[in-house]
């Protein structure tokens, strides 16, 4: 994806209703760049999700990567954290 540069990435959120998959939403890092490689891995549970960005710059360098939480409110997803590593480098 684009939305916030070349490679910045982003995740699609599907849910399943009755007996089919529909579309909810698209997520992206509220501080995304380009190569920042965000959605490169999900987690989900529930109501909330994790989801990383391998090569984010953050306070621990170039490319030291970073993980954002969202949690879901009805359909709404919001933006609840990122988290980085205390002891992180490029």
């Amino acid at each position: 994806d684009r939305t916030n540069g070349e490679k910045s990435g982003a995740s699609h959120i599907f849910v399943r209703g009755n007996d089919s998959w529909s579309y909810e939403a698209k997520l992206v890092s509220p501080e995304g760049d380009a190569n920042d490689y965000f959605g490169d891995s999900v987690a989900i549970y529930e109501n909330s999700v994790i989801i990383g960005a391998s090569r984010e710059d953050s306070e621990n360098g170039s490319w030291s990567g970073s993980a954002h939480v969202f949690v879901r409110n009805g359909d709404i997803w919001s933006p609840q954290a990122k988290l980085v590593a205390s002891d992180g480098g490029s």
